[in-house]
């Protein structure tokens, strides 16, 4: 029978594989030297890589709440702004209603002039 790369028959999918804690411990005694240089080798790599990422995703939990923080001061300036725009509005209402009605004294008071 012949599979696909990449598919395992029955399965979409090949599984996952194991990672470091996954796997059995090893004895180097029962190696070869090279091989067991080899597999310590590989341990160190896997630790700095695994550190790596711990401080990549501490780096990115600080970056995130740094954004988060942000975002909260911009919604506040936000609303702020909302704010103001509301108090212009009115203040041009009130200029608006108080000029039409000095207009409207001027005709009472100097006829239909003006």
């Amino acid at each position: 029978m012949h599979v696909p790369i990449g598919r395992v028959a029955g399965y979409g999918t090949m599984p996952r594989m194991l990672g470091m804690r996954g796997l059995p411990p090893t004895d180097p005694e029962g190696l070869s030297p090279e091989v067991a240089a080899l597999i310590a080798q590989l341990q160190q790599q896997v630790q700095a890589q695994a550190q790596q990422l711990g401080e990549r995703d501490q780096a990115l939990m600080q970056r995130d709440q740094a954004l988060a923080e942000r975002a909260a001061e911009l919604a506040q300036r936000d609303a702020l702004l909302q704010r103001k725009d509301r108090e212009i509005a009115l203040r041009e209402a009130k200029i608006e209603k108080i000029n039409f009605e000095l207009a409207r004294l001027k005709r009472w008071t100097y006829g239909a002039k003006s």
